[in-house]
């Protein structure tokens, strides 16, 4: 049994991801505990999310970007505002170090609907995690690598992105969805 912060980050991953493999879930915390933002309750991660470091790159200009990887909100503390307060603040965190922006990869088209409410629009057309323009921290493309089965690194998804700095062209953005 984990015990600890790092224990209920842990839970909460193994829990909100349908996570059997304990291997991916301890790998992941230990990983990139660093870059977790969560709130508590009664002494317990009630919400947590990852900020992981990537970039976009076009024929013009490079910005770093800010990559929002498992969040997730303990069952029975959802619908009380906790995700939107994390995602409010990893905006905040991401503008303060010089972020041009955040992004992140919706589970299904209810997270979709929620994230558009926050301020998400979609932009990235990737193929398994991957863009022509927006790469993640080699450490993160490792760890998918090395401990992510092949099932799950076979996607082929539409990220979402709050572009809060004129370093990207925020309609060449949308232009790649048509790549």
């Amino acid at each position: 049994m984990h015990t600890g912060l790092k224990g209920q980050a842990i839970s909460l991953y193994k829990s909100a991801f349908d996570c059997d493999n304990s291997r991916e879930a301890e790998c992941f915390i230990e990983l990139f505990f660093d870059d977790i933002l969560f709130l508590k309750g009664n002494n317990e991660i009630t919400s947590q999310l990852f900020l992981i470091d990537a970039e976009y790159k076009d024929v013009k200009r490079t910005a770093k970007l800010k990559y929002i990887y498992a969040a997730a909100t303990v069952a029975k503390h959802r619908r009380k505002g906790l995700m939107s307060k994390l995602i409010s603040l990893a905006e905040d965190k991401a503008k303060r170090e010089g972020y041009a922006g955040i992004y992140l990869y919706p589970a299904d088209d209810d997270l979709r609907k929620y994230y558009k409410k926050l301020g998400f629009k979609d932009c990235f057309k990737t193929k398994n995690g991957s863009s022509s323009r927006i790469i993640p921290c080699k450490k993160f493309t490792d760890f998918c690598s090395a401990v992510l089965n092949s099932e799950k690194m076979q996607t082929d998804d539409l990220a979402m992105a709050i572009i809060f700095d004129d370093k990207i062209d925020r309609n060449a953005v949308i232009t790649e969805l048509g790549n």
